[in-house]
């Protein structure tokens, strides 16, 4: 079962232990992840500037809620950033806790230079919580999942970069990179909030 609060800029959708929440700010949506008990922080989206034209993550100006049952619900999102045009659905089930992400940037021009990275950052419950750029990664367990059809010839793994980032999708860092004839780049992860003792 679903809790949903919603307003113009904010929507809240509380199930199992997870708060997933979605704001506008600037001219997109982020979201963050909160466990209901609270004490890991929130796994927060970094979406970038609006004068990036490769965002970290997808660039979503408009959202649609969807109910598809009383344990399922899903998202989808459509924006633009530089020379991509981002659609994204995000599935949550009340059932198993989890999130799914599926993202799509198509490219405006062929060879087009464009984000195709989902990043996130953990950012602690109060500005005193101690540990460095990985603290509270063991609460949250992200996962690359394969795109049935999908045009490019590797699944990504989820990564955390030195900063702290964690970056699921297609870059460098990863050693997937989908050549410049693609004019879709397709990814998907899911998240889960390990429970905690």
């Amino acid at each position: 079962m679903f809790q949903i609060e919603r307003s113009a800029d904010r929507v809240q959708v509380g199930f199992s232990n997870l708060v997933v929440v979605f704001e506008l700010t600037g001219d997109r949506w982020s979201h963050y992840l909160e466990q209901k008990n609270g004490g890991s922080g929130r796994l927060c989206s970094l979406e970038g500037g609006a004068d990036e034209s490769e965002p970290c993550s997808p660039a979503f100006q408009d959202l649609w809620f969807e109910p598809l049952g009383a344990d399922t619900c899903e998202f989808q999102m459509m924006g633009q950033a530089g020379q991509a045009i981002f659609s994204g659905a995000i599935r949550m089930d009340a059932q198993s806790g989890k999130v799914d992400f599926e993202i799509c940037a198509r490219r405006k021009k062929p060879a087009a230079r464009v984000g195709m990275t989902s990043t996130y950052r953990i950012v602690p419950e109060t500005q005193t919580t101690s540990g460095g750029p990985n603290a509270g990664r063991d609460v949250w367990q992200i996962e690359s999942l394969p795109v049935p059809g999908n045009e490019a010839p590797a699944t990504p793994p989820v990564i955390t970069a030195e900063d702290g980032r964690i970056v699921a999708g297609y870059c460098e860092q990863t050693g997937c990179a989908p050549g410049d004839s693609l004019k879709q780049i397709r990814w998907r992860y899911q998240i889960l909030a390990r429970p905690q003792a």
